[in-house]
């Protein structure tokens, strides 16, 4: 493989086999769609998707995002990650997602590159590595998958202190170990995404009451997992959320939903309760302080059960821009 770290190495050779490979056919990297198609001549800092340093000329950022799993054909296709990779030494940013890969697997030496500030690997599969927990300059990690990527223990969490944004949607957190202190070990979090990931009450430790924990959270998305009964009591230390999912969140069941609502409310612009289970009686103005709920611009109550008499609380949602009922 052509060494990419230095501009004046020469890149003449199938641009897709510098960063994919396959173990069952010489060329196994397809790159049909011309993402690579500026990958010509002797100075790859001049190359589309490639960001160089301009003091030292090295590579600090590599962006190979496709658009496969949106529909798109704008994506690479390979079979298997090629390791000289890791010659990138000096990289902040990187982004593989929305590519297909065919099965690729989260790859040891990723941790390796300890200078990322962005890592977004959407789309791989497997057991998430420990090894990213060495990223300890890392601010963003998006591993949201559309395969079956697992993660069995949640240690490697504890090596991010300076994590701003985690996106594990569709991840397979269903008891992991060390899921709940997650929300300690990562005070600095602001965006935290644990959609569709199989969760449960006790993988949130519903007895967490830390002040620190999710103080700084502003965006926090729960929904399609397996929570029943009282909210986590750390909701109310969310005094700066902005958007909320709970959807499939049987709320319905859960003693303390208003009392925590009304604790959060006043920052929150954007809250999604779909499918919870709640009717009228939930939404009543004597479960809910209706003058914390005015800064609200989006309010999902779809597939709920509430009928009849419009509910009251909407009257003072005085900001409101999106109701879907």
């Amino acid at each position: 493989m052509t060494d990419l770290s230095s501009p004046s190495r020469n890149s003449q050779t199938r641009k897709s086999e510098l960063l994919f490979s396959g173990s069952n056919t010489k060329h196994s990297a397809v790159d049909d769609c011309k993402i690579l198609s500026s990958w010509v001549g002797k100075d790859c800092c001049l190359w589309e998707r490639i960001h160089c340093d301009s003091l030292t000329g090295t590579i600090d950022s590599l962006n190979l995002r496709g658009d496969y799993y949106d529909g798109g054909d704008n994506c690479l296709v390979g079979n298997e990650v090629n390791s000289s990779l890791v010659e990138l030494r000096h990289l902040k940013y990187l982004d593989l997602s929305g590519n297909h890969f065919l099965g690729i697997r989260i790859l040891e030496f990723i941790g390796s590159f300890n200078q990322l500030r962005y890592l977004n690997l959407s789309g791989f599969q497997g057991i998430i590595h420990p090894h990213i927990g060495n990223l300890s300059n890392l601010k963003v990690l998006d591993l949201s998958s559309n395969f079956n990527l697992v993660s069995n223990d949640m240690s490697w969490t504890f090596g991010l202190p300076s994590l701003e944004h985690l996106d594990l949607s569709w991840v397979d957190l269903g008891g992991a170990m060390n899921m709940d202190m997650v929300l300690h070990y990562l005070p600095l979090l602001k965006e935290l995404s644990l959609y569709k990931c199989g969760l449960s009450n006790v993988d949130l430790g519903s007895s967490l009451n830390s002040s620190r924990i999710l103080a700084n959270m502003k965006h926090l998305d729960l929904g399609f997992n397996s929570f029943k009964n009282p909210l986590p009591r750390f909701f109310r230390n969310m005094t700066s959320l902005e958007f909320l999912d709970l959807s499939k969140f049987n709320l319905s069941l859960s003693w303390n939903f208003a009392s925590l609502i009304n604790m959060i409310s006043s920052s929150l612009s954007e809250l999604n309760l779909s499918r919870c289970g709640l009717h009228n009686t939930h939404l009543s103005s004597t479960h809910f302080n209706i003058s914390t709920l005015s800064n609200i611009q989006y309010l999902d109550l779809s597939q709920n059960s509430i009928e009849d008499i419009f509910p009251s609380v909407f009257s003072n949602m005085s900001s409101l821009k999106v109701l879907y009922l």
